[in-house]
């Protein structure tokens, strides 16, 4: 089941082409804090709020996981990470 996304999030949701500065792990800190601010604990939510922030490039990439890839918001986070993080170890700043 999906769950309903208010439409005040979206106003303030950040957004991700990987051409600036801003690395994809600061990107996934901005809207795991926008989901808490709103008090979001639904996955499927998460997911789709994440997804919803990717344009250009990004979103490309996105576009092109195989269908039905992502079904939890870890499947989503860490090849996102992993893909657009300009760091050594990406996953060294998840702990």
């Amino acid at each position: 089941m999906l769950h309903d996304i208010l439409t005040n999030v979206f106003k303030t949701l950040p957004e991700f082409d990987a051409t600036t500065e801003k690395i994809a792990y600061e990107h996934y800190v901005d809207v795991a804090g926008l989901a808490k601010i709103h008090n979001i604990q639904h996955e499927d939510v998460m997911v789709r709020l994440l997804a919803q922030s990717f344009k250009g490039k990004v979103l490309d990439w996105y576009r092109g996981l195989t269908n039905g890839f992502v079904t939890s918001w870890d499947q989503l986070v860490e090849p996102f990470i992993l893909e657009f993080n300009e760091v050594g170890d990406p996953f060294s700043l998840l702990t």
